[in-house]
């Protein structure tokens, strides 16, 4: 979907970043005060469980300027399980229909498990469903995993979540239809499965050693699964403990977002993935088309 790839990141690549400028609105004003350039802006639309608070957290933190984005919520039982994801889809449709008025480039359903539990044709299934419903382009994290992945090159990979095993099963069953080679899975939390609000409540210590602790050597990335897990204050450590690429959810979407928009994050937050899209310019132009990539 995506119209262009990164190259391949590899384990020893300079984690330094180059510093990226940060356009304000308003910006190319003449000594007329005319305004003779404006900043591009792009809308993106973004479905969320009910009970999500990191979604919004993450993309407003790694957004530019020149990227707006706007949340519809879709009613949901609390918690990721194979009986309660179905729930959450009878309702997605209608939630993401009320983004139409603002005429988004891409729609994002913002959950991770959704796009992945029914598998490669199930994941496009339902992208089909959420461009029908927003006449956008639609992107899920699953879609936005594998493309990050293939990004950096990336063939053996350890993964954390904080699902069920039933959930982990159709996860390791997606990422092998794509030809990764799951080398580990692991439960952040082991058997217990925290509620939604606690999940996303975990102190950052805590969070950090559990992210550590579901890396495996071998692997040539870690994977950290679900929407709904805060990474951004901790992947440039994370990257330059393990030495290796670590993505999550949320960054996988945020580069698949850089991506089809050709825009670049306002931070790259120490990642390997995303520092290879802040070294681009903000784009400042007369005009540019509003016509549908």
């Amino acid at each position: 979907m995506l119209p262009e790839r990164s190259p391949n990141l590899s384990s020893d690549s300079d984690s330094r970043l180059e510093p990226v400028r940060e356009i304000q609105i308003g910006a190319g004003a003449n000594p007329k005060g005319e305004m003779t350039q404006k900043t591009v802006h792009h809308r993106v639309g973004i479905a969320v469980l009910a009970s999500d608070m990191t979604t919004e957290r993450e993309m407003r933190h790694l957004m530019p300027a020149t990227i707006d984005t706007y949340v519809t919520r879709v009613d949901h039982p609390d918690g990721i399980t194979e009986e309660i994801l179905p729930h959450a889809e009878k309702h997605l449709e209608s939630a993401v229909r009320l983004l139409r008025p603002i005429r988004p480039e891409v729609v994002v359903w913002s959950c991770t498990s959704s796009g992945f539990l029914k598998g490669k044709s199930g994941n496009a299934a339902l992208e089909r469903r959420l461009e029908d419903a927003s006449g956008a382009t639609a992107l899920t994290p699953a879609t936005a995993i594998v493309d990050s992945m293939q990004a950096t090159g990336a063939r053996r990979v350890a993964v954390l979540t904080p699902y069920s095993h039933f959930v982990n099963a159709r996860l390791e069953a997606f990422l092998r239809e794509w030809d990764f080679e799951v080398v580990s899975m692991r439960q952040m939390f082991g058997e217990r499965i925290l509620r939604d609000f606690d999940l996303q409540t975990t102190d950052r210590k805590t969070r950090f050693e559990a992210y550590l602790r579901g890396d495996e050597p071998e692997a040539d990335l870690l994977l950290i699964s679900c929407t709904g897990l805060l990474t951004v204050d901790v992947v440039g450590q994370l990257e330059t403990r393990l030495g290796k690429p670590v993505l999550s959810s949320n960054l996988a979407t945020a580069y698949a977002i850089f991506q089809y928009l050709k825009e670049p994050p306002v931070k790259a937050i120490g990642s390997r993935l995303l520092s290879t899209l802040a070294k681009r310019p903000v784009p400042l132009v007369l005009e540019r088309s509003a016509s549908k990539r």
